[in-house]
Formats: structure tokens, sequence, C-alpha cells
């Protein structure tokens, strides 16, 4: 895999583990790990791993908002879901459409905080023994099993409940 070569990076992951969904975006500057924020979505039957990753993408904002001034061209958010970074593009009727818009505004956020530094989503193979994507995982994980992040350090858009998911609630009933 080619050597990404931005100062700060951001990695993201969902997970579903003991049948709950959980996220985790950790923060490296130089490769080194500044900090990560996990959020518990819910249970399977009401919320989809890829509700996690566009949750994820959020947090992600969220870092890189939180970080603040950086001297550089790029910043990268690194997630495996390759279906969560190209409905990022949509505009309209995607699976999840109150948390792309969410999104779409809290990286509009994030971008004017940054000025002309661009933000590139960017997909990544998962499980590849990288070990920004392995800790993204491992954060995951934890979030899945309840280990959430403070609320007062979550953005207002992931504090509380989620919405629950269309697609998970009638695959649950199949």
């Amino acid at each position: 895999m080619e050597e990404l070569k931005e100062e700060v990076r951001v990695y993201l992951d969902g997970s579903g583990i003991g049948r709950q969904v959980g996220v985790a975006v950790v923060l490296f500057r130089n490769r080194e790990e500044i900090r990560e924020l996990r959020k518990q979505i819910g249970p399977e039957d009401q919320h989809t791993i890829f509700e996690g990753e566009v949750v994820g993408m959020l947090l992600a904002a969220e870092l890189i908002r939180a970080e603040g001034y950086v001297d550089m061209e790029v910043i990268g958010i690194n997630s495996h879901s390759q279906v969560a970074i190209w409905v990022t593009g949509s505009t309209r009727g995607s699976s999840g459409q109150h948390l792309l818009t969410k999104l779409h505004d809290h990286m509009a956020l994030a971008q004017c905080r940054c000025g002309e530094v661009a933000i590139v989503l960017r997909w990544i193979p998962g499980h590849e023994g990288v070990h920004e994507n392995e800790r993204a995982d491992e954060e995951a994980k934890r979030a899945a099993g309840g280990d959430s992040s403070p609320t007062c350090l979550l953005p207002k858009a992931c504090r509380g409940d989620i919405l629950i998911s269309r697609s998970a609630a009638c695959q649950g009933h199949l």
C-alpha cells in the first residue's frame, strides 16, 4: 500500500459487537496518536454499520475542527467503507440521508476552520496491518461495547440517540 504523507490523518471504523453498533475515529499528527472519539450508535436491529461509518466521518470532521490550524495542504480521513465515501457525494435519496446532511454541515465547519487545507476522504483496505487503522478498529469495538466518549466531546449532531434506520428496521423483520 502507498505510504500516506499527510501530517494529520484521521482513521475511522464502524463495528458491530454484541448486537450493538459502534464507531470510532482516531486522529494522528506525524504518526503520533493525538485523540480519539467513540460513539455507540445503538442496537443492530435499529442501526447499520454503514450508519456507523457515516457518523464516523462526522466525528472525524469534529476532530479536525477541534485540531484547529494546520500548516499543510491536505488532511486525510481514511475509511475502508467505499459505500460511505461514495454516498458523501450524493445529495438525495440515500440511506441515512439525515446523517449525510449533518456530515456535509460539519465538514463545512471543519473546512472553514482549516482554511485552504483540503480535507480528503480516502478509501484504505481494512485489516491490512496498518497500525492507525487497527487503532480505530480497537476503539470502534470499545464503542460498540458501550464505551462512548463523554457527550461534551461529541459534536451536537452525535449527542443523544441517532434516528432509527429504516434499512436496519426492515432487515430485522425479515
